[in-house]
């Protein structure tokens, strides 16, 4: 007697379901969960003292008063600097909404993406453990991830090059 053997098709397993999308989404918030939002990294507010002296100041100055933009994300400090003081909010606190904001934008990019090319796989990164802890540290990870799925998704629109 012949045995069949099922084998999981990627393709049927997540492209384009919004459930997938939803299920990812709850997969990110229970990772976050597990690291507890609190990732502790002292790095971050390197960025943050300066988004706040340019809010406040119009300059760029690290702790010393000099100025050196000693950054690892100079994108990260203007944005946490422009919404700092549009907002009048705490630089530390729109330091940490702002990767935060950009790491939970990649799941729905990376759906619509996944969805349009059929890489049911990619729906797979939107638990990867980096991704989740990096977009609740404050540095520019998952904003990086974001600028780049935002061009993989303008390369599958526009340039037929996906």
């Amino acid at each position: 007697m012949a045995h069949s053997q099922k084998t999981l098709n990627p393709d049927k397993l997540l492209t384009g379901s919004f459930a997938s999308l939803l299920i990812a989404l709850a997969l990110f918030a229970l990772s976050a969960s597990l690291w507890r939002f609190a990732t502790g990294i002292d790095d971050a507010h390197i960025s943050f003292y300066v988004a706040h002296t340019l809010a406040t100041t119009g300059e760029m100055l690290n702790y010393n008063g000099e100025r050196v933009e000693q950054s690892s994300s100079l994108l990260h400090v203007l944005l946490t600097a422009l919404f700092a003081r549009i907002s009048n909010a705490n630089v530390v606190t729109v330091g940490y909404v702002i990767p935060m904001l950009a790491g939970w934008l990649c799941l729905p990019l990376l759906w619509l993406i996944a969805r349009r090319e059929q890489l049911a796989a990619a729906a797979l990164l939107c638990t990867a453990l980096p991704l989740v802890y990096w977009t609740h540290a404050g540095l520019e990870t998952a904003l990086f991830a974001l600028l780049l799925l935002l061009y993989v998704h303008y390369l599958s629109q526009h340039a037929g090059l996906l």
